[in-house]
């Protein structure tokens, strides 16, 4: 089945976590950019509506952002524009799953948008996965709002599994927009005939701009600017800011990467930008994220979102099921431990191993078959394996089996080991 992940930083590095486990049974498009907040997702919606609806699920990664920068900082406008954006995905005609990655609570953080999204995805009868409620451990967090890759990864081959029983499910029907509110200008739309650069990476293509002097932005008379994104090329040295009128805004940046920022500004009509240009400028950056010092480059500019004032957001719910997906079973895959480094590729060569050491060492086959079963759980052989092992471990005499089994099989898991198979590995009828 073909998935679309609309996601932040968690989805980006998902490539070698998450998203690379769902690509082992399904096609993925992976739409995602680090530190966005709404405006992206909307912009990213408005840009590639019918390629979304054609997909037969939807994943969206969103809220991180909300809670640790964009809400805090907006307030009520951005649960304004939260639950426009929950309106649209009721609307659209695709299976639709808001994934709602764990995070660590820190002091900047404002967990009323946590419930916001929550309960806006709740009245909608839209799903959603909360991985907060699984109980992740400090040890599976790079930091407090990224998962380390393996648990990303781990995570990954669970939800793939669970997904999948979309692929013979009716999709929602009779959804549709009518008017939306926000809409997406490339740089390249804006200025016809100016000659723009073009940057690819795994994820994106686009064209961009370095803003050297001042340009006017003709939008409608109802209209603002909402979003600015922008990209940092690897030469360059300084940091990015533009000035909207009298609003002088710094871009936070880091070399090769794209961000898409909220703009505080309630100015319709013909925007002027310029760039903030110069040696030793102090200027504060957007979103509340502290204070840019030194030199200033040109900003490089990507694409637009605007709002358009007079318009409010209206459409027709679509007809479908709730998605239900269950996650049970990913902490105890958790807890056996997975190496980081495997990969996907390995799996033949760690079955095949369990299987030698099965006469021999049946500790050391469950162990090494356990690995295989954390990457590829829906292998039948290897399920009918591990069930054997558990079996003939559970029946080992107390006063001997601590002598040559694993960690993770000692007498205290031994009698539990039948069960956690059936739990790890339960399948959908």
């Amino acid at each position: 089945m073909k998935i679309v992940i609309l996601g932040t930083s968690n989805s980006v590095m998902g490539e070698k976590g998450f998203v690379r486990a769902l690509r082992q049974r399904h096609e993925v498009v992976n739409l995602s950019a680090g530190r966005v907040g709404v405006a992206f997702h909307l912009n990213r919606i408005i840009e590639h509506y019918e390629m979304i609806e054609s997909a037969d699920l939807l994943i969206i990664d969103h809220y991180i952002n909300d809670v640790n920068g964009f809400g805090p900082h907006l307030g009520d406008q951005y649960i304004s524009d939260l639950n426009v954006l929950f309106d649209c995905l009721r609307c659209m005609n695709t299976h639709v799953i808001n994934l709602l990655f764990p995070f660590i609570t820190k002091e900047n953080m404002d967990l009323k948008f946590y419930d916001v999204v929550v309960e806006g995805m709740r009245v909608r009868d839209l799903s959603f996965v909360d991985l907060n409620e699984i109980g992740f451990k400090r040890q599976h967090f790079l930091d407090e709002i990224h998962l380390t890759t393996g648990a990303s990864y781990l995570m990954g081959i669970i939800l793939a599994r669970e997904v999948a029983r979309l692929e013979n499910a009716p999709k929602p029907i009779g959804g549709a927009i009518h008017d939306n509110p926000f809409k997406r200008y490339s740089i390249s739309e804006l200025i016809p005939g100016t000659p723009c650069l073009n940057h690819q990476n795994r994820l994106m293509s686009f064209d961009y701009l370095p803003l050297t002097g001042d340009l006017d932005l003709p939008f409608h008379h109802e209209e603002s600017l909402y979003g600015v994104g922008y990209f940092t090329p690897k030469d360059h040295e300084g940091h990015q800011g533009i000035s909207i009128g009298e609003d002088k805004i710094g871009l936070t940046c880091l070399p090769s990467n794209y961000f898409h920022e909220n703009i505080e500004t309630t100015t319709k009509g013909t925007v002027k930008l310029r760039p903030i240009l110069g040696e030793d400028i102090k200027l504060e950056s957007a979103m509340g994220r502290g204070t840019l010092n030194g030199k200033f480059e040109p900003p490089y500019l990507v694409d637009f979102t605007t709002r358009r004032h007079d318009i409010v957001f209206s459409g027709t719910p679509s007809r479908g099921m709730n998605v239900k997906v269950d996650m049970s079973g990913l902490l105890d895959a958790l807890d056996y431990g997975v190496p980081t480094f495997l990969q996907p590729s390995l799996v033949d060569m760690i079955r095949d191993q369990a299987l030698r050491e099965e006469t021999k060492d049946v500790a050391k086959a469950y162990a090494l078959m356990q690995l295989a079963a954390t990457l590829r759980p829906e292998g039948s052989l290897i399920k009918r394996k591990l069930m054997e092992y558990a079996e003939q471990i559970s029946q080992i005499p107390s006063d001997t089996a601590g002598h040559n089994l694993a960690s993770e099989v000692k007498p205290n898991l031994a009698k539990k080991a039948c069960e956690r198979v059936r739990r790890l590995f339960r399948t959908t009828k």
